[in-house]
This record gives structure tokens, sequence and C-alpha cells, in this order.
């Protein structure tokens, strides 16, 4: 039998005649698939965007944070480096199974030093605080803080505040005359974070204020805090141990997850569309 040669040119046409003559269904489930699935991935980006993201932390004539931390570190060289080793999530916390959590101011180098406050607000309402550092309290003061099994603050080994949170999750705040300014940037103006953390690696050697030097545990973490606007991240330093960071969505953050996902779903109603409509076919 004699066989016949194609010529390139026809098997070319051949193949895009091939394309062209596929079900415009097929080639509508292939678009709608791939689009689901980059709304899917955009949807858990964002979710977790505003957790992720660190922020410059800038140097001025002040004593920068990164000094602070070198300062304090035994050896002189802190195996942090204040940019590239921002601890996420930061937002929210809760006390580890000891019950208390100990804390310690480093330092403080603002001018508001004398009318600065620290504390902890409630997870489920940022207007339910309490007061840890007045602005009295200076390099090395310390405070203990602890929930009992009804979820009220405790402070000191049996100082109840009388204040109940819902739960036991909570932030930090630092309360300025610029405003209120929280670990959650969803709850500050314009979603500006205005707190940088750092965990321990259990092996760097610190040493605070007239406190006996220790290992910095990777259960102890250093919050840096910007209470105006030269993004320094060392008006007000301090560090907390036995705490658990908790991954809290915050509402902005869901906010834009539930779009992407709102999204996802018009996609699925107009590819149903389509089907009992095969007028509508892309």
């Amino acid at each position: 039998m004699a066989h016949r040669l194609q010529h390139p040119f026809c098997r070319r046409s051949a193949a895009r005649n091939q394309v062209a003559s596929t079900p415009t269904g097929i080639q509508g489930k292939g678009i709608m698939k791939t689009f689901k699935h980059l709304l899917i991935a955009a949807a858990g980006s964002m979710l977790f965007a505003g957790q992720a993201f660190a922020v410059p932390v800038q140097t001025g004539s002040e004593t920068s944070l990164q000094q602070i931390l070198d300062d304090i570190a035994v050896d002189g060289d802190n195996f942090i480096d204040v940019n590239d080793d921002q601890f996420s999530p930061s937002s929210f916390w809760k006390v580890q199974g000891s019950g208390g959590s100990f804390s310690q101011i480093i330092i403080e180098i603002t001018a508001n030093s004398s009318s600065n406050t620290l504390g902890i607000f409630d997870a489920a309402d940022e207007n339910n605080r309490v007061e840890l550092y007045s602005g009295a309290d200076t390099t090395g003061s310390k405070q203990l803080i602890g929930f009992s099994a009804s979820n009220e603050v405790i402070l000191g080994l049996d100082g109840n505040t009388g204040t109940f949170f819902a739960d036991s999750l909570f932030g930090f705040y630092l309360d300025t005359p610029n405003g209120i300014f929280y670990s959650a940037p969803g709850l500050n103006e314009g979603g500006q974070q205005r707190s940088v953390v750092y965990q321990g690696n259990d092996e760097e050697v610190i040493q605070i204020a007239d406190s006996s030097s220790g290992v910095w545990g990777s259960n102890e973490y250093i919050f840096g805090w910007e209470d105006g606007t030269d993004q320094d991240f060392q008006d007000f330093v301090f560090i907390a141990e036995s705490i658990t960071s908790v991954n809290v969505p915050e509402p902005s953050e869901l906010a834009l997850a539930l779009f992407g996902l709102g999204l996802i779903g018009v996609g699925v109603v107009a590819r149903r569309s389509r089907r009992t409509d095969p007028t509508l076919a892309i």
C-alpha cells in the first residue's frame, strides 16, 4: 500500500483545526478550574498576608533597636537581625501551662516615657484592657500576669484585678499621647504595625537591667514598640516569657479572604449556568 506523505504545513494546519474543533465546554471547564485554583490561592494568601508582613525598622540619632538587642547580649552581638528575624504571627497570645507570664521592661527611649502605659487587651474587645506598666515604670520594672479559671486577669501572685476577658486570649497595647496602639495591626489606624517581636533561640545569653544573665529561651519574646512616626521601634522595649502566639485572623484579613471565596462562588454559579444554557458557553 502506498503511503501519502503529508507536508509539514498541512500537519500544522490539521493541529490548529483540531484545537479549534475542541468543544467550547471543555475549554470553559479548564479555564474555570484554573480560575478557581487561583482564587483559592489568593484567598489563602490574603488571609495570612497581614501576619507575615515584616515592617522595616529604621535607625536615627537615638540608640537603635539593633543596638539595644546587642547590648543585652552578653557577648555583645545578638543573633537577631531586627529586620530579617521578626516573629510572626504576633497579634494575639496566650499564657502557657504554668498559668503565669513574667515580663520585664528592657528600655524606654521616648519623650513620652513618663506618660506611656503598656498593658494587655481582651482579644474579643480591645476596649477591655488591663494596665501592666505605668509611666513611672522604667528599665528593670517587672510584672507577672495570669488568668483565673474564669478568665479574670491576675497581676502578681494574687492580685485579682476584677477584670474578666471573654477568653484567656489577649494582645498587648501601648497607650500614648498619640493614641492607643495595639499588637494587632487591624485595630490601628490605617492598619499600621506598631510593634515588632523577636523570639529567643535557646542559645543566646542575655542580661537585662540588674537581673542575672541567662539563656534567651524559645518561649521568651522581646517586643519593640513605635509610639510616633520615625519607625525605629525602640520607644518601649520589653521581654515576656511563658506565652504562646495564637494565629487568629484579624477582621481585615477575614474580609479579604471572604471576598476571595465570594468570587469563587460567583465562578461556580456562572459555570452551572453555562451547563444549563448552551448559549452562555465561553
